[in-house]
């Protein structure tokens, strides 16, 4: 949970400053740092028998698009 959320928290923190400021340093942290949390947060849910969020519900054609779309 807690990499879920400081991962979620780098990228939309990131996209949000994007809109008025330009790109530096600090915000490609946030950004890659928050990528790098969300990769570690598949990889934790990968190896536990029961994950907080079943990643094969992204095997569904409309869900991937649909979370995407929200996200952004």
């Amino acid at each position: 949970m807690t990499t879920l959320g400081l991962g979620l928290f780098g990228v939309l923190w990131s996209i949000t400053k994007l809109s008025t400021e330009p790109l530096n340093a600090s915000l490609l942290g946030y950004l890659i740092g928050g990528a790098a949390f969300l990769l570690v947060f598949v990889f934790v849910e990968w190896r536990q028998r029961e994950p907080m969020l079943n990643l094969s519900l992204f095997k569904i054609p409309t869900i991937s698009p649909s979370l995407l779309a929200s996200l952004f």
